[in-house]
């Protein structure tokens, strides 16, 4: 059966395509380029799916039952719904159909971040999930570049990356930090900063949260960085005007637009009144 008439752009747009399904109904396998042999071969194993535009949707089991019966009759097939769970709730409306979800390369990532128009996309799991960036979340990002910039470059400290730099935290696993740092001393090789993609965990990584990132989305990119070998995050609320400042995947400090950003053994030295940052005219045009 065939529904879709135009290319859809994203996961949310095929859910509407298939009349809102919920994710828990969806399997995950081949999402997109599912045929009836993979249609039959779950209805061998008493699972009854249907087959539309490559997606296999099951019918008849409740969600509070569905775990169990999946172990029982399929175990080791996932629905859409424990993949969005796994990559921390993000929307489908941030996840990219095209190359289909699942199935996506770094060189997919390259081509759309280096592309015109640009297109800000992280790779996890084979899974182009675009990240979200307003203009006021550029706008700090770019002042608090311009502030780093100007400590870092005259002392050689290292290398200050902007919002389309794609560091590679392990295969499979690209996210661009909105703002990030890496002394030179850290660079695995002397030319690791010029490569497209970087192979290595940021000393530094800032995350300047937008209104569509949730929760556990930011908490996974956390963990993700500190495994990788990342030494600080910085997780900036430009709403709240706040600062939550980890030096491991749980010890946090909060500091507010009263208090002073300082770079700790990560960047020795470096201090930012937060006010300073806050309210760059930049920011704020009329103070």
């Amino acid at each position: 059966m065939s529904i879709a008439t135009t290319e859809p752009d994203t996961l949310a747009d095929v859910l509407w395509e298939l009349g809102d399904i919920p994710p828990y109904r969806i399997i995950w396998k081949n999402l997109g380029t599912a045929t009836e042999e993979d249609q039959l071969e779950l209805c061998d194993r008493k699972l009854r799916v249907e087959l539309v535009d490559g997606v296999l949707i099951h019918k008849g089991i409740p969600r509070e039952v569905l775990s169990e019966v999946l172990a029982s009759v399929a175990p080791g097939v996932e629905t859409l719904a424990d993949v969005l769970d796994r990559l921390g709730d993000i929307p489908p409306d941030r996840i990219l159909w095209t190359p289909r979800p699942g199935t996506a390369t770094e060189a997919d990532q390259i081509r759309l971040v280096d592309g015109e128009p640009k297109r800000l996309v992280e790779l996890i799991e084979g899974i182009l999930v675009e990240k979200p960036m307003g203009q006021r979340e550029g706008f700090v990002a770019a002042s608090l570049l311009v502030f780093l910039m100007n400590y870092v470059k005259p002392r050689k400290l290292g290398v200050v990356g902007a919002p389309d730099t794609i560091m590679r935290l392990k295969p499979g696993q690209n996210r661009l930090p909105d703002v990030l740092f890496t002394a030179w001393a850290n660079l695995p090789a002397d030319d690791a900063h010029l490569q497209r993609v970087g192979g290595y965990a940021p000393d530094l990584a800032v995350e300047i949260l937008s209104p569509s990132n949730t929760r556990r989305e930011i908490e996974t990119k956390r963990r993700e960085y500190f495994a990788a070998g990342t030494k600080l995050v910085w997780e900036l609320d430009p709403v709240a005007r706040t600062v939550a400042v980890y030096t491991d995947p749980t010890t946090s400090t909060l500091l507010t637009a009263a208090d002073t950003l300082d770079g700790g053994t990560v960047i020795p030295g470096f201090t930012l009144p937060l006010a300073d940052l806050f309210d760059d005219p930049q920011l704020n045009p009329r103070q």
